[in-house]
């Protein structure tokens, strides 16, 4: 048997929706004057999470160890693995490679050009999805180009990549 009778009318789904944050906004609104008891939660019965992530932060930070290694250690490593291709990826279109550090660091080869970048993000993009993604891909990096905000977009590129 079927739940609802033949050519019987059905809400519309934004009516449904409608009713129901109305009927939310005004027990929101108007709850705290008509049941004070339902709008305050018991302090009892608040889960102290807080605190927990906390202790659990603090414990990880300073006293978790895995053996031969500790969380610190562990997290300093990850960073160190993930910083390799970073670094090359951004001397290689945004700083150049370098040698040295801080002002003391020489330019040994520099970044590729925009040219070049605009160049492979065209065949990357002719590669993944067609000539118009190419043309998406070469618009959105000349409009960078253009306002002036090339090498800030290549380091960020950089990281993302």
């Amino acid at each position: 048997m079927r739940w609802r009778q033949q050519g019987a009318e059905r809400w519309p789904g934004w009516a449904v929706w409608a009713l129901a944050i109305g009927l939310f906004m005004a027990l929101w609104l108007y709850c705290a004057d008509l049941f004070p008891w339902a709008a305050d939660y018991p302090k009892s019965l608040r889960i102290p999470a807080a605190r927990w992530i906390t202790a659990v932060t603090k414990w990880l930070l300073n006293d978790a160890t895995f053996g031969i290694f500790t969380f610190s250690e562990f997290t300093r490593f990850i960073a160190a693995l993930l910083d390799v291709p970073y670094r090359f990826v951004l001397s290689l279109i945004s700083t150049g490679f370098l040698r040295g550090e801080g002002s003391q660091a020489v330019q040994i080869l520099p970044p590729l050009s925009w040219v070049a970048v605009i160049g492979c993000g065209a065949i990357l993009g002719q590669r993944a999805g067609g000539r118009r993604l190419a043309a998406l891909v070469v618009g959105c990096l000349a409009f960078v180009l253009v306002f002036g905000q090339w090498q800030s977009a290549m380091v960020t590129l950089a990281s993302i990549l």
